[in-house]
């Protein structure tokens, strides 16, 4: 009942979602999408990773304060800097170990950063949007706790701190 349910208000969004020029756009799934990262060192191989969740894609824009003397109704606000959260990748455990040798490598003071990009698939699976990030840094891996009393898939969790994302629109 949920699934029917949840497809009955993708509908409604959908027959809603109309752009500026009056144009009607279905939008994009959030299900599909893959992580691509260089690997520069490695023969310029480029790392295509099928996370399952990809979290941290946001910026924050603080503001400076600045009350004038005399002027009592308000206080000015400025623009100062952005902000980035990290860049939390999941995705399902494999034998290929390119994540935590770079963290590992990252940990002995070979720090290399690498730039990368998040890209958002459509319905079809052709690329509509990418986050691209440059200068990224492994400062955490996981792999959450192994239970010989579950079914559960083994994920590994890495977190990167980068420079910031820069966003283009692929399609339409």
């Amino acid at each position: 009942m949920a699934l029917i349910d949840d497809l009955a208000k993708a509908a409604r969004v959908t027959a809603a979602a109309i752009d500026f020029l009056g144009a009607r756009r279905a939008p994009l799934p959030a299900y599909r999408f893959d992580l691509e990262l260089d690997l520069l060192g490695q023969s310029g191989r480029r790392l295509v990773a099928a996370c399952t969740e990809i979290s941290g894609l946001e910026c924050e824009l603080s503001t400076a304060e600045y009350q004038e003397g005399g002027q009592n109704g308000y206080v000015h606000r400025f623009r100062d800097r952005a902000t980035w959260p990290n860049l939390v990748l999941k995705h399902g455990l494999m034998e290929d170990d390119a994540l935590w040798r770079w963290h590992q490598d990252t940990i002995r003071g070979d720090v290399v950063r690498r730039n990368g990009a998040v890209v958002l698939r459509d319905a079809a699976g052709e690329p509509a949007m990418r986050w691209s990030f440059s200068a990224a840094m492994p400062v955490k891996w996981s792999v959450p706790a192994l239970n010989a009393g579950t079914s559960a898939l083994a994920f590994e969790t890495i977190e990167l701190v980068h420079r910031g994302l820069e966003l283009s629109v692929l399609r339409g």
